[in-house]
């Protein structure tokens, strides 16, 4: 299955948080959920198996949410495992959980 998703708006500062030093928050995910990522600025292409994709279509959309500050490996790995939910508001109150 191939998903296909533009950020929109699309800004510098959250989509280099969202990929992580040379795309490594990136290539964790592939890693973790054996999916093959590829992406031109704002617009992305998930390849996978249906479920694996899906899921790494929410994990990318959670962290896009919360990706004005730089996301740590640590939450993200987090969020990879259903351990903590997607994304936390504004006013601190949770997201979505992580389904696995």
């Amino acid at each position: 299955m191939i998903l296909k998703h533009s950020f929109s708006p699309a800004h510098n500062t959250r989509l280099a948080h969202l990929c992580g030093p040379m795309d490594a928050h990136l290539r964790q995910i592939e890693m973790t959920l054996r999916v093959k990522i590829s992406h031109r600025q704002e617009n992305f292409r998930i390849e996978g198996a249906k479920v694996q994709a899906e899921r790494a279509m929410q994990v990318l959309q959670a962290a896009y949410e919360m990706a004005a500050r730089p996301i740590a490996v640590e939450h993200l790995q987090l969020m990879l495992a259903g351990d903590t939910p997607l994304a936390e508001a504004e006013d601190g109150s949770k997201i979505g959980r992580a389904h696995v």
